[in-house]
Parts: structure tokens; C-alpha cells; sequence
């Protein structure tokens, strides 16, 4: 009971909590969650709000059920190894799932797209090159084979949702906003994923491609 009415009062903060995005679905905030050596960690709160159109107790359930089932999924996809933020904690009667903040821009992003609420735009002279973009559009490939060979779809899978974390000279590329997610055996499922992503896909960078290995696994 403490623990939860400390994260309802770490979400009323507005001198710790910054409002990051809302959706339909929920709110999502970046909080610090604590501080060693000097150093303060955060974490991303994502919290599903009461939805007054429904019935409390249908709303309640549906709540709870989409947030614990967005956290197995991270969980899953964790296994299978691909990259996604660390889940730090659930409260699934409250709609609240703590995950790890994940520094660095948005594959979008970082490929020149618009700008969305609270991003800037990456300026010119650090535009990545055309090898660049090919290496991420192939690391791409490679992690959506590892999650669908997971049987997972992300079910709003676009370039908005996939970060790249710094890396020395490099990047990771982490998957985020699993909160649409299914689980599927189903090839059909699967390629409706691609189908959502494609469009957010600049023309030159061409089709993502997946190797023979990856598809026979």
C-alpha cells in the first residue's frame, strides 16, 4: 500500500514528474527513480487513466489486464533477446508500469522527420549517412525477426517507436510502446506489422529485408 501511494504521489509531482506524451490510452511521464553516486536514474511511467465513459469496475479490469499484459510481453521479447526497456515495476490496479527511461532520439528522428511534442529537429550537419541509415535498417530487420520468431506483434509498430540508445560510436536499437502487443503464431499477423511500418520508411532507404537464417528460425 506504501509503495503504491508513494508512485500516486510521485505522479501528482510536478516538480519531479515532466509530462512526456498523452494518448487515448495513457500518460506517459519521465521520473527520477533514484540516485547513486551521484548520478539520478529514471524512469518512464506509463499511467493508464480512468476512462469515465466505461463502467468503473469493466474499466478497472481492462486496465489491469493491458498492463500486465504489456509487461509479460516486455518481459518475453527481453528473453528472446531483443532490446527493450527494463520493466521496473507493475501496479496493475492502478494502470501504472514503470520502465526504464531510454536515452536518445527516435529512429524517426534521428532520420530527419518532422518533430513531435518535446523532440527537436536533428540538425543538418549531423544527418546520418546513406551507410549509416542501411546499418540501422538492418539492424531493424534483424530485431523484428527476433520478436516475431518470439510470436510477438507489436501492433503499432512504426519508426516512432523505435529508439536508438547511445553506444560508444554507435547505437542500440531498443523497441518501445508495447501497449497494442499480441501474442501470434500466425504469419499473417506477423506481416501486418511490416505493413504499418513500411509507410514510415523513407522511399530510399528501400524494404527491410530479413535474412534466410532469421526466417527459418
Amino acid at each position: 500500500m506504501e509503495s503504491a501511494c508513494a508512485l500516486l504521489d510521485l505522479l501528482g509531482d510536478d516538480a519531479k514528474t515532466v509530462p512526456v506524451k498523452q494518448g487515448a490510452e495513457a500518460r506517459v511521464y519521465r521520473a527520477p527513480l533514484y540516485t547513486s553516486a551521484g548520478t539520478t536514474h529514471y524512469v518512464l511511467l506509463k499511467h493508464r487513466f480512468l476512462k469515465r465513459y466505461r463502467h468503473p469496475a469493466l474499466s478497472a479490469a481492462i486496465t489491469a489486464s493491458r498492463t500486465t499484459s504489456e509487461a509479460r510481453t516486455l518481459v518475453r521479447c527481453a528473453r528472446a533477446g531483443v532490446r527493450v526497456p527494463r520493466v521496473e515495476f507493475v501496479d496493475e490496479t492502478r494502470g501504472i508500469l514503470g520502465l526504464e527511461w531510454i536515452d536518445g532520439p527516435s529512429v524517426r528522428q534521428w532520420l530527419g522527420g518532422i518533430p513531435e511534442e518535446g523532440e527537436t529537429q536533428v540538425a543538418a550537419e549531423n544527418a546520418p549517412t546513406d551507410e549509416e541509415q542501411l546499418r540501422v535498417m538492418d539492424a531493424v530487420g534483424t530485431v523484428l525477426a527476433d520478436m516475431h520468431c518470439a510470436d510477438v506483434i507489436h501492433g503499432d509498430l512504426t519508426t516512432s517507436n523505435m529508439m536508438l540508445r547511445p553506444d560508444g560510436d554507435s547505437h542500440q536499437l531498443v523497441l518501445i510502446d508495447f501497449g497494442l502487443s499480441s501474442m501470434s503464431t500466425f504469419w499473417e499477423d506477423k506481416a501486418v506489422d511490416l505493413y504499418v511500418l513500411e509507410p514510415s520508411v523513407p522511399p530510399r532507404i528501400g524494404c527491410i529485408c530479413c535474412t534466410d537464417k532469421r526466417i527459418d528460425a
